[in-house]
């Protein structure tokens, strides 16, 4: 079987910003590994009728004629049809296919936890015997189809609760139900009036539906990397492609785990910072490397702006570090392809400045603030790129707070990009002790 296609699949319905990029993906692997001569993806519209949504080598009077037709009937069954002419099965469809000059035809449905999302139509030229191999691409397929419009929905569900999460909240913010739950566990918000009991747990149940979804997503594309690994006589171009999304993967879960326990471990005041005296120089270049693959990726342009003299500070190098990275993985999620950031540092009057830029998405002027919340991403209205669970701003806010500075976010608006800025104030002279205040 070739995996090249199927682990390339994995590592984007894993990660992917546009469900468009899966659904390119899925019909490039279904022609491949499939054998297939045509694809098409078909998704249920609000009337549970089938339409299409993404197809390869399909003529406009074969899908008007058949968008009615698509058997959704079918359930969580596939269905094998290797010769067209004789299979009875087809019912109404069976005129369009002869004009289309299809000759076999596989339907198999795009199921998660028993719910069928859609299907996968697999189309071949000539009648065609399928083999198991093929029977268990296809399903393979279809899975991470799944995902992918799964990922869609939890985001729609997000956004459509931030839009109706109840008032009572300071001006400019919103919350999802993710971050209701983390502001009742820690008590935050006084402003909040005291939940009911059933709201608590509706919000906790969506927190861990969102949670296992960003978990899930990894796993899946790592279980595909395996697979790759462990075939006998795999090409090495193959072999260092599984490796790398491995390596992109797990460090993907082991930062959102991170990021979980930090947030927790901040709130309740139980992290103890490293004091020391530092270049933030040395924290911005660091940081930057860590990001290098993200960066490479997405063929985005990075410009590196930093002073000839040292930039000292006090505080914790390490979490500095984390605050940086922080912001520029944030501004590659947001950031389209081949677009720019920049990171530049100053030593201004009131301390130091570090600001990072990018040209992506952009942010509304209601959101500047309530982005540095837990659990809130940029827009309520579109997609979470890059997923994740809203928690990066929040650390940067936390961790820049305790070593007594400050950031903002600066945004024109919507595709006008976004800057990041962080004050921090300087070292005092000489090599007197830290004075900033325990955080334990």
């Amino acid at each position: 079987m070739n995996l090249e296609h199927l682990c390339r699949l994995a590592d984007l319905a894993a990660e992917s910003q546009e469900l468009s990029e899966v659904f390119a993906a899925a019909l490039d692997a279904a022609r491949a590994v499939m054998g297939a001569d045509r694809a098409a993806i078909l998704v249920p519209d609000d009337l549970a009728v089938m339409r299409y949504r993404a197809w390869h080598r399909l003529s406009d009077e074969y899908r008007a004629a058949t968008n009615d037709h698509s058997p959704s009937a079918l359930g969580a069954s596939t269905l094998l049809v290797p010769d067209v002419g004789t299979d009875p099965s087809l019912e109404g469809m069976a005129p369009a296919l002869k004009a289309e000059g299809v000759g076999a035809l596989a339907l198999v449905p795009v199921v998660h936890r028993a719910r069928v999302l859609g299907q996968l139509a697999a189309y071949y030229d000539t009648p065609h015997a399928f083999s198991d191999g093929e029977v268990s691409a296809a399903r393979l397929i279809a899975r991470q189809i799944a995902l992918g419009l799964e990922r869609a929905r939890v985001d729609a569900a997000m956004a459509e609760a931030i839009e109706d999460a109840p008032s009572g909240r300071r001006d400019g913010e919103r919350s999802d139900p993710a971050r209701r739950v983390a502001e009742l566990s820690v008590r935050r918000d006084a402003e909040l009036t005291r939940p009911k009991p059933d709201d608590v747990e509706h919000a906790w149940g969506e927190f861990l539906s969102i949670l296992g979804h960003e978990l899930r997503n990894p796993l899946n594309a790592i279980v595909n990397a395996a697979r790759v690994l462990e075939t006998p006589g795999a090409r090495d171009d193959l072999r260092t492609m599984a490796h790398a999304i491995l390596d992109r993967q797990v460090a993907r879960l082991a930062r959102l785990l991170d990021d979980l326990l930090d947030e927790s471990r901040i709130s309740r005041g139980l992290v103890e910072l490293q004091i020391e005296r530092f270049d933030l120089r040395s924290a911005a270049t660091l940081a930057a490397e860590e990001q290098s693959h993200g960066i490479a990726a997405k063929k985005h342009a990075l410009h590196l702006s930093l002073p000839d003299r040292p930039v000292t500070v006090i505080g914790d190098p390490f979490r500095i570090r984390q605050v940086i990275s922080n912001l520029l993985d944030n501004a590659i999620k947001f950031t389209p392809a081949q677009g720019s950031i920049a990171v530049g540092l100053t030593a201004e009057t009131d301390g130091a400045v570090l600001r990072v830029r990018d040209s992506g998405v952009g942010i509304a002027a209601d959101r500047l603030t309530a982005i540095f919340q837990p659990f809130v991403h940029a827009s309520p209205n579109s997609p979470r790129s890059g997923g994740g669970l809203g928690l990066g701003l929040s650390l940067v806010k936390r961790i820049v707070d305790l070593h007594g500075g400050s950031v903002r976010a600066e945004s024109s608006g919507k595709g006008m990009g976004t800057a990041m800025i962080v004050c921090l104030p300087f070292a005092p002279p000489g090599n007197r002790p830290a004075t900033l205040a325990s955080s334990g």
